[in-house]
């Protein structure tokens, strides 16, 4: 009876891994795309996988390494991309806030904000 409950436990184990280990293989095979983007060169995908680390970092509550993903993504994205940067501090805004760092948060938000102000508007072309 001990063997059945000790087995049965350890399958409950193991179903509950799964996500953890799929979760874990997909932050790998991210790991992988990023670093063929890195040697491509397009700034703006690197920051696009970034932020999608960081995303899955903040998931799994590493909110460290979720922060130093968002902040490696404002560093990757062209300056013209107001989008992914305010994503990025979106997120980690999002991040401080539950950590109790307010003014950290609306310093970033301001400072994107004041980006995006700066930002280029695009042009309409005569017809």
């Amino acid at each position: 009876m001990n063997l059945l409950r000790y087995l049965f436990l350890a399958g409950v184990c193991c179903i509950s891994l799964l996500p953890v280990l799929r979760a874990q293989s997909h932050q790998d095979s991210l790991l992988v795309a990023l670093q063929q983007e890195l040697e491509g060169g397009d700034s703006t995908r690197v920051a696009f996988q970034y932020i999608v680390l960081g995303n899955l970092a903040r998931d799994s509550s590493d909110f460290e390494e979720a922060l130093s993903y968002y902040s490696l993504a404002r560093t990757w994205a062209p300056s013209q991309n107001v989008s992914i940067t305010s994503v990025a501090v979106n997120q980690q805004s999002l991040i401080w806030q539950k950590q109790g760092l307010i003014d950290s948060a609306l310093q970033q938000l301001t400072e994107v904000v004041a980006q995006a102000r700066q930002a280029p508007t695009p042009q309409v072309l005569p017809a």
